[in-house]
């Protein structure tokens, strides 16, 4: 099998509404480790911020502990396809912003799609009503073959892979602002829209924007998310 073949095949395994629901690797499909898998919001991340006791609202309204917020995974995939692009992010600096490049905009866009993705693999596995079980999961394991492009994005960890899109040079639109931090206001944030396909992540006086549209919105110039 060629590479891309096999690219597309990780992709289609993983996002397979059976094997979401029976916890297999999120990213590959495989067996996951035994280990407590991948964690959505990295440990770096957590450990800066001060994270692991604070909590994030899921899509049914309940509240989560980031610390438990992981996914399945395998020991490769956990220890050695993602690691590249968390350090590169965890090293990011606001004054990073005057220098920005393609390459900022891509290790972050494919960052934001690996949480995003994450996110919803968990939900898929907490009951939507805790005391009604019957009622299913808050994400169905039928969703993500939605997701499949994002995913792909996602595996451009294992292996470079080119997009080639019409309205940019990335698959994506990726907004990125400096932000005066505010001592009213917490260092850390995070807002997903899950019909719209985005993100949203401050750390610090970092803030991004994440949308999976192919990079639609850079052919409408430079209004940003909120004037378009």
């Amino acid at each position: 099998m060629d590479q891309s073949n096999y690219i597309w095949s990780l992709t289609t395994e993983a996002l397979k509404a059976d094997n979401v629901a029976a916890g297999k690797c999120f990213l590959c499909g495989r067996e996951p480790s035994s280990g407590v898998g991948e964690h959505v919001i990295p440990k770096w991340l957590q450990k800066r911020y001060k994270l692991a006791n604070e909590q994030l609202t899921l899509l049914n309204g309940s509240l989560f502990f980031y610390r438990g917020l992981t996914v399945p995974a395998c020991t490769f995939c956990n220890n050695s396809v993602l690691k590249s692009t968390e350090d590169f992010v965890s090293k990011l600096r606001p004054e990073d912003i005057v220098d920005w490049s393609p390459k900022h905009a891509f290790e972050v866009g494919r960052w934001m799609s690996k949480i995003f993705l994450g996110i919803l693999i968990k939900e898929s596995a907490l009951s939507l009503k805790q005391s009604r079980p019957e009622h299913g999961s808050i994400v169905p394991a039928s969703y993500f073959d939605e997701l499949f492009f994002i995913h792909l994005l996602i595996q451009s960890w294992r292996k470079k892979i080119t997009f080639n899109c019409l309205h940019t040079i990335h698959p994506f639109t990726l907004y990125v602002y400096q932000i005066e931090e505010d001592p009213n206001y917490s260092d850390f944030d995070i807002s997903t829209n899950v019909h719209g396909k985005s993100i949203c992540v401050r750390f610090g006086g970092l803030g991004f924007a994440f949308v999976a549209d192919g990079g639609l919105q850079h052919n409408s110039g430079d209004l940003g998310p909120f004037d378009l």
